[in-house]
């Protein structure tokens, strides 16, 4: 009587041991599928926020650097010959000028506005900082500033030459005009196999017979 009633407990007990573990089970999956949802809300919420602080860069590029772009420029007009563009290397951060003694001259250009160069320089700078550190969305600053950031560069790439040996490094600019000018060179080269692609095809595959 007593080993039979043990038996129904038993079987009991093992039933609410069953129960409970597909109830743990159950629960664990709705966990992990609540911790995806929270997951994905975040990652839309950071994609969200990293395309908003992107448009704000791209219109701060075109209310305040084009801006001081003009006034730079207008002052160099004003006193003479605009700087002519300085051959240049960048690479893993450094900047090589293929020619010295260019790069005097142009820097003696820039040094009658250096104020104005400096602002300009460093409002480049803080455009390029939310990029290079990944929160901003690099894919819409480069589809909206990528040209001009890099033209921009290109102009200034002798007093930034120069700056940097003073200490103010620029570090921001140099590797975005890095990462963006390259961007830039593969797309202009995705164009021109496109066009040597449709002129291959377009080319007659006529062929002599020999005689």
């Amino acid at each position: 009587m007593n080993s039979g009633w043990f038996a129904h407990v038993r079987s009991a007990l093992e039933l609410l041991y069953f129960l409970s573990g597909i109830a743990i089970a159950v629960a664990a999956v709705k966990a992990l599928g609540q911790i995806k949802l929270t997951k994905d809300i975040a990652e839309k919420n950071a994609r969200r926020e990293s395309l908003k602080f992107a448009a704000e860069r791209c219109q701060y590029y075109a209310h305040t650097c084009v801006a001081l772009h003009t006034t730079l420029f207008d002052l160099l007009k004003k006193q003479g010959p605009l700087p002519q563009p300085v051959a240049f290397e960048v690479a893993a951060g450094e900047i090589t000028v293929k020619n010295q003694q260019a790069l005097g001259i142009v820097a003696a250009q820039f040094g009658k506005a250096s104020m104005e160069g400096t602002y300009y320089l460093n409002s480049l700078e803080a455009f390029a900082i939310p990029f290079v550190a990944g929160v901003a969305d690099d894919e819409l600053g480069f589809q909206e500033t990528a040209d001009a950031f890099c033209k921009a560069i290109k102009e200034l790439i002798v007093p930034i030459v120069a700056m940097r040996r003073q200490g103010a490094k620029y570090e921001s600019c140099v590797r975005l005009y890095e990462v963006w000018s390259a961007r830039l060179e593969a797309e202009k080269m995705k164009e021109q196999m496109k066009d040597l692609q449709k002129k291959i095809e377009k080319t007659p595959n006529t062929k002599i017979r020999p005689v």
